[in-house]
């Protein structure tokens, strides 16, 4: 039986590179290879089966486990196959996409940090951040062409982890961008199964398989065969996928029954159900999608990035399941926003439902009523009457939670918005948005018409802190007078009043606006010991260490750890202001000023 294992296994190794589009690489012989094996052939008229012939084991993840957990981004995408650039005299861990002058943190950002500690602080990077602005900031400390730490065993190697730190959070653009730098030479498995996670991710089938039966042919371990009977299956090829399958089966113990369920559907039988995924490889996912069979509720819990984004454009997800595997991909950024207001047209809700979306959302709030409210505004060409719906639909989020989702999703909308008089009513709404969303640019005009000194209404006076944070300390509006004058309007007895005045006194102060003592006083009664809570004090004093002596890329790591998956919110102040002064301290004002709008809408001002 090993004989035959073994011998089955080189014959499908050999079968699954024929036709692929790359160059071949020769399979080397097995010993005892028998000479009258050959593929099965099945009746034409009947379908081959693809799955197990018997009871297939417990799910375990077959895939080959990486020192950085991946999670590659998700969505479709069309292209041309990776391209591999041979990279000479430069060192692999030194290339990079971004210099200087495109946002690039410095060729010489690893300037007193140690290999050894730069490979640990990219493995232990936050992999689930809401936070735009902190995964701007890992995507340009993963993408800088910096000179890399030396070390004379070349360990870790830092271009695979950049790489996989990128998988995970869902950017396939900048992994893609990554990779094709990626140097030539000996073959990384890692490097081959991250490449291939990420097409299949996005259900780019026919890259991910030209790379399963091209370069990684040779690879042998149980997911690679699985892909290996995917892409024959998916070729038409069925004999030969069926016998892999077989073959699969006999390792019953190593192989996830979702690979035998998709394989039977694909096949056009009828399959075992599908109880559950303890993992969401891009793999399977593929498969699931190949064989037009939802992705398991239990299956989402702990799902990545990039597996959300991917099941939220599976077309047999059902209709609630993907409105909210949606919003929740978008907050985690591999769904962009248009992609998320797509996704809120085409969920079957009938448009009778949009004529009542105000009320049901006040009544009943989740991602249906979200999606409704957006909908009802997106029917309105005339500015006004758009405006109308968003304004409270952003009331209903900033009241109910949610704000930022509704604004990512009503972005398109916005964007076809220009301020205008009669539009004032609206300004302080659409800034907040437009802010949420890092939209600083446009909101810059929304914030000037609101606060119109001649014209000032209640709300745009509410909008003042917003427009503070937004200027700066070297705004001469931006004084501590000026905050005094601002506090000395507010209810103080209101709910949450003395809640949003420290998150704005703290965030001012790392901003550099030194406040009076009096105004620290009024509220010193209200702080709570969990205002305190925080980073470890390891990594506050590393961070402090790290800018002081302004090491950049260490400095970045640090504050992204420093958030960590919480990220800039109200809940972890004390984490904000240290990132923010850090980030300050190593010449990156503007990335420190978006942690602190973030921040502040979080808090709800």
């Amino acid at each position: 039986m090993t004989a035959f294992r073994n011998s089955a296994l080189a014959l499908i190794i050999l079968v699954a590179g024929v036709g692929g589009s790359q160059a071949q690489v020769p399979v080397r012989p097995t010993p005892a290879q028998p000479t009258d094996m050959a593929i099965p052939t099945s009746d034409p008229s009947a379908p081959v089966r693809l799955g197990p012939r018997r009871t297939i084991g417990p799910d375990v993840r077959s895939a080959p486990v990486p020192a950085v957990q991946p999670g590659p981004s998700a969505g479709p995408t069309t292209g041309p196959v990776v391209s591999v650039q041979t990279l000479e005299s430069v060192d692999a861990d030194s290339v990079g996409t971004l210099d200087d002058a495109e946002g690039g943190l410095g060729i010489d950002m690893w300037n007193g940090t140690g290999r050894a500690l730069v490979g640990r602080l990219i493995a232990l990077l936050p992999r689930r951040m809401s936070s735009p602005a902190m995964r701007d900031l890992m995507r340009r400390l993963l993408l800088t062409r910096a000179e890399a730490p030396v070390s004379e065993n070349r360990e870790p190697g830092l271009f695979t982890r950049r790489v996989s730190a990128l998988v995970a959070v869902g950017d396939r653009a900048s992994t893609r961008a990554l990779i094709e730098l990626a140097p030539s030479g000996k073959v990384d498995e890692q490097l081959l199964w991250t490449r291939v996670e990420s097409w299949f991710y996005g259900y780019d089938t026919g890259n991910a398989c030209r790379i399963v039966q091209g370069e990684a042919q040779e690879q042998k371990s149980t997911y690679w065969l699985q892909a290996t009977a995917f892409c024959l299956a998916l070729g038409g090829k069925t004999a030969e996928a069926s016998l892999v399958s077989d073959i699969l089966d006999e390792r019953g113990e190593k192989v996830p029954p979702v690979f035998f369920t998709a394989m039977e559907a694909i096949a056009g039988a009828t399959p075992p159900p599908l109880e559950n995924m303890e993992t969401l490889t891009g793999l399977h996912l593929a498969m699931l999608r190949a064989a037009r069979l939802p992705v398991p509720n239990d299956a989402l819990e702990n799902a990545s990035p990039a597996a959300l984004a991917a099941v939220a454009a599976h077309p047999q997800t059902p209709a609630d399941q993907r409105l909210a595997t949606a919003e929740e991909a978008a907050l985690l950024g591999p769904l962009k926003g248009r992609a998320l207001f797509e996704i809120y047209g085409d969920t079957g809700i009938a448009v009778d439902d949009l004529e009542t979306a105000l009320t049901r959302a006040a009544a009943e709030w989740g991602p249906r009523s979200r999606a409704l409210l957006v909908r009802a505004a997106a029917r309105y060409d005339v500015p006004a009457a758009r405006a109308e719906v968003l304004q409270q639909a952003f009331k209903l989020a900033r009241q109910k939670g949610g704000f930022r989702v509704v604004a990512l999703a009503a972005r398109p909308l916005l964007q076809g918005m220009e301020p205008a008089d009669e539009l004032r009513w609206f300004a302080p709404h659409a800034a907040r948005a437009l802010l949420a969303t890092n939209q600083r640019t446009a909101a810059a005009g929304w914030i000037a018409l609101a606060m119109d000194e001649n014209r000032a209404s209640a709300e745009s006076t509410d909008l003042w802190p917003l427009a503070a944070l937004t200027r700066g300390a070297g705004d001469e509006a931006v004084t501590p007078e000026a905050v005094t004058e601002w506090w000395s309007k507010q209810d103080h007895a209101a709910d949450g009043a003395r809640a949003r005045a420290r998150v704005l006194f703290t965030l001012l102060e790392a901003e550099a606006v030194a406040l009076s003592g009096a105004l620290w006083a009024d509220i010193l009664d209200q702080t709570r010991r969990d205002d305190m809570a925080g980073p470890s004090v390891a990594l506050r004093h590393a961070l402090a260490r790290a800018a002081t002596e302004k090491r950049r890329g260490e400095t970045v790591a640090l504050v992204l750890l420093t958030l960590g998956d919480t990220g800039p919110v109200p809940g972890n102040l004390l984490a904000v202001e240290l990132a923010v002064r850090a980030l300050r301290q190593v010449g990156l004002g503007d990335d420190a000023r978006r942690m602190v709008l973030e921040t502040a809408i979080a808090a709800g001002l």
